[in-house]
C-alpha cells in the first residue's frame, strides 16, 4: 500500500522534523510544501526519504518551482 506524507513549515526546525517523520511511519514519499527548501533536501539526501518539494512563501531558492503536478502510482498530485 502506497503511504505519503506531508509536511511544511518546517523552517529549520529539525526536532520537528524527526518528529513528524517517526510519527508518520514508514512513508514512500513524502510531500514537503514549502518553507524551508533546504530541509526538503536535507530529508532527501540525507535521510533517505523520498521526497517532493516547492518553494514556500519564505522560501528565496528561486530554483525551486512554486507548484508541481506528478503522478504517483497512478495518482495525480498537485503541490
Amino acid at each position: 500500500m502506497m503511504r505519503i506524507g506531508v509536511m511544511a513549515d518546517t523552517h529549520g526546525m529539525r526536532y520537528g522534523i524527526d518528529a513528524a517523520l517517526q510519527a508518520m511511519g514508514g512513508i514512500n514519499l513524502l510531500l514537503h510544501a514549502g518553507d524551508n527548501t533546504t530541509d526538503a533536501r536535507f530529508i532527501n539526501e540525507y535521510l533517505g526519504v523520498n521526497t517532493v518539494y516547492v518553494a514556500g512563501n519564505c522560501d528565496i531558492d528561486y530554483d525551486t518551482p512554486l507548484d508541481r503536478e506528478l503522478e504517483y502510482e497512478g495518482v495525480k498530485i498537485f503541490l
